[in-house]
């Protein structure tokens, strides 16, 4: 049942609030499963944005935040389905050898990543370190946990980090009652798979099927496996490589005249990276830069507005959480090497320890010289 409720609140409540995507009309030529993880998308940085300034505006966390929210973009996705037409997809091959091979390769990676993730052999330690532990405090807290992150002694939980990671798993546990750990992991595994399959169905529409499970199966099989061998299972990596590949992938695909009109669904992507890690944003920045270079060679009017229209939901998304952190305290960088200030503080509690006639433990008084 725990599981349950965690996975309705992670995936089913922001695949509803961002429904209305999955039935925008310059989608309409790509497949079900697509629209509906492009949904999924949008709406985790919808949900992980209304959960944040709900806790910078001191309002605590309720189903009731969200959940209405999902209930009237679910409608709307409805009402706006019965209008439009789907159309059918772009460019398709024969099913040949080489597409059963490439079938058949992507679900060995899809099994043995899962497994991994779902053993626990992929697990990041990070995710006991500070994105679960953020993530359980805040589900406590039903609200980002201002106090927490202010403390000197936790500047290991990276308080100045981008938001969304701990914000969805600490509302998720907050829905189930309970951090499901275990399962954790296996998140990583769904965000890759996910953009997997969005990226399988852009390139379709440009490439055929063929082309496309080939370049699909080789992108799956690299991060899957850096995924795994770098121990990433239940970090933000994971929903930080969705949100770039997609951005990616759109971008990448665009016509010369830009006649698929595709640049918001990248615009909402790249937002998404920026409120997911710190990286993010250098990723954003740079593809900005090569979409307005790639535009000057194609000469394509208005760049400018292009590449503005593109940036701005990241600009947005970086803004407000800057807005947050100089609001309520917390610094805007790491304050140095985590480890250097660890020590420092450890050495300081060791001579409070020591001023008030405390015995100081074994294990420490290395740390004490």
């Amino acid at each position: 049942m725990t599981l349950a409720a965690f996975a309705a609140a992670i995936v089913g409540v922001p695949c509803a609030v961002g429904l209305p995507v999955a039935f925008h009309h310059t989608l309409v030529h790509y497949s079900l499963t697509a629209r509906i993880l492009l949904a999924w998308v949008a709406g985790s940085l919808a949900v992980a944005v209304i959960l944040t300034l709900s806790s910078a505006l001191g309002i605590r966390w309720s189903p009731w935040i969200v959940v209405p929210i999902a209930v009237l973009t679910s409608a709307a996705a409805v009402r706006k389905m019965r209008r439009v037409t789907v159309k059918a997809p772009g460019r398709q091959s024969s099913h040949g050898a080489e597409n059963h091979i490439a079938l058949a390769t992507i679900l060995l990676i899809a099994a043995a990543g899962l497994f991994s993730f779902a053993a626990g052999t992929a697990t990041s330690a990070d995710l006991s370190y500070f994105w679960g532990v953020k993530a359980v405090h805040f589900a406590l807290e039903r609200g980002i946990d201002f106090d927490l992150l202010r403390q000197p002694f936790m500047i290991h939980l990276h308080p100045n980090y981008p938001p969304l990671w701990p914000v969805l798993l600490g509302w998720s546990t907050m829905v189930a009652g309970a951090m499901p750990w275990l399962a954790i992991p296996s998140l990583t595994w769904i965000c890759l798979s996910a953009a997997a399959a969005v990226i399988f169905c852009v390139l379709k529409t440009r490439l055929g099927a063929s082309a496309a499970a080939i370049v699909t199966c080789l992108w799956y099989g690299v991060l899957s496996s850096m995924a795994v061998t770098s121990f990433s299972g239940g970090n933000a990596d994971g929903p930080l490589v969705l949100f770039v590949s997609v951005a990616l992938v759109v971008i990448l695909t665009e016509n010369t005249n830009g006649q698929r009109r595709l640049g918001w669904v990248a615009a909402i992507a790249l937002a998404g990276a920026v409120f997911t890690k710190s990286e993010g944003g250098v990723l954003a920045a740079l593809m900005v830069a090569g979409v307005a270079v790639r535009n000057f060679i194609w000469k394509r009017p208005r760049i400018g507005r292009e590449v503005t229209s593109l940036i701005a939901p990241a600009v947005i998304a970086l803004v407000l959480w800057v807005v947050v952190r100089i609001a309520h305290g917390l610094p805007l960088a790491d304050p140095g090497p985590v480890m250097d200030l660890l020590v420092r503080q450890m050495r300081l509690l060791i001579e409070l320890l020591q001023t008030s006639g405390a015995e100081i433990p074994a294990e420490l008084e290395g740390v004490a010289a």
